[in-house]
């Protein structure tokens, strides 16, 4: 058993972007408390049409958001896709899995393959 199969998120996290990107279309945007007690904080979480988790917003995801969506005003997000990455990132100076916003238009380009040289045809000589 997966144990966080046992103790289930209602929150997106990394290991739900383990099998590729998530492609998603913005509904809403709500501030809930994430955390209990002295360290309970309110933080915009973000919902999709397409799974019932919510994203929770740091600032680099926000402002990934506000860019894609061409504004820093939430009322303006609902419609926009947003495509959600894992990957590695520093955390109190250790690597650990998190979600990343990119543009869902944007997928990475596979590397291309090094130019193999063209032989090029002997030029005819006009010498004569």
């Amino acid at each position: 058993m997966n144990i966080s199969t046992a103790f289930p998120s209602k929150y997106l996290k990394a290991s739900d972007a383990e099998d590729g990107d998530l492609t998603l279309t913005i509904t809403r945007v709500k501030v809930e408390t994430i955390g209990q007690g002295p360290k309970a904080e309110s933080k915009p979480v973000v919902y999709f049409a397409e799974v019932e988790k919510g994203l929770v917003l740091n600032k680099t995801n926000a402002n990934a958001i506000t860019q894609i969506a061409a504004s820093g005003d939430t009322d303006d997000w609902p419609g926009k896709k947003i495509r959600l990455i894992a990957t590695e990132v520093e955390f109190q100076g250790n690597l650990v899995m998190s979600l990343r916003v990119r543009s869902a238009g944007k997928k990475p380009k596979p590397a291309a393959a090094p130019a193999q040289p063209v032989e090029q045809a002997d030029a005819p000589d006009d010498s004569d």
